[in-house]
């Protein structure tokens, strides 16, 4: 008799490990791979690359040469990146992404590519965002970490060093 309720206690322990497991198994990661990396590609009449595997950013001047600079993100701001990756489930987005609700177009597009490596995983994502002020709830995520990568971008030490623009366009 007085065995039932230590093999009960023993029971509930062994479940309580397994479901544990079970979570830590099925939860990502919070920190990427040793060589997690991006190439990032963006722009609307010109496109700008930050080269997360290399270290550079070339800046595409339109009517002039680009320049190429190096530029490495923080370990900080490559782990917030992730995270935001994560966040978003980024690694299930089609490599070609479309929106599924457009509300009106704008020109010129912007468009972005981006392609990951973080462990033996890598993906490719192609968006030609050319609709103004998209619905789509998918739409709006990327946008949010395409936007925050390129705010952190803009505000570089590094960055802030590029002569000014002589060109843009409308």
């Amino acid at each position: 008799m007085k065995r039932t309720p230590l093999l009960l206690l023993i029971l509930l322990l062994i479940i309580a490990i397994a479901i544990t497991a079970l979570r830590v198994i099925a939860t990502p990661a919070s920190q990427p791979e040793s060589n997690f990396a991006f190439r990032f590609e963006f722009g609307a009449c010109n496109t700008d690359i930050l080269d997360a595997f290399e270290g550079t950013f070339t800046q595409d001047r339109i009517i002039e040469p680009s320049i190429t600079i190096s530029l490495r993100l923080s370990e900080e701001q490559m782990v917030t990146i992730y995270q935001k990756m994560m966040g978003i489930d980024f690694f299930d987005y089609p490599d070609e992404f479309v929106i599924s609700h457009p509300v009106g177009i704008q020109s010129p597009a912007k468009e972005y590519f981006i392609t990951v490596r973080n462990g033996e995983t890598a993906k490719n994502v192609h968006w030609i965002d050319d609709y103004f002020n998209p619905m789509d709830r998918r739409s709006v995520k990327l946008n949010a970490l395409f936007r925050m990568i390129m705010e952190m971008i803009w505000e570089h030490p590094e960055f802030k060093k590029l002569p000014e623009l002589n060109a843009g366009c409308l």
